[in-house]
């Protein structure tokens, strides 16, 4: 499966949502902006990462609204 998806925040939901509705589990690719931003956005991407590593594509390749990890303010 390759999955495309325009904004679709952490994208995990998606490709779960995509796999049940298709029957594939094996995703081979995932493109999509993923909303990194939220108020701690260092915690939100290492839980997204953590996520699309259970799922295990061969590529995911972020789009422009992902967001930069690279925030001034730290996350308790």
């Amino acid at each position: 499966m390759v999955l495309i998806a325009s904004c679709s925040h952490r994208g995990v939901n998606t490709v779960r949502h995509a796999q049940k509705a298709s029957g594939v589990d094996k995703v081979h690719a995932v493109v999509g902006g993923f909303h990194l931003v939220s108020p701690c956005p260092e915690n939100e991407a290492k839980r997204t990462v953590a996520d699309f590593a259970r799922i295990d594509p061969a590529y995911i390749v972020p789009m422009h609204c992902t967001g930069m990890y690279s925030s001034k303010k730290r996350c308790a």
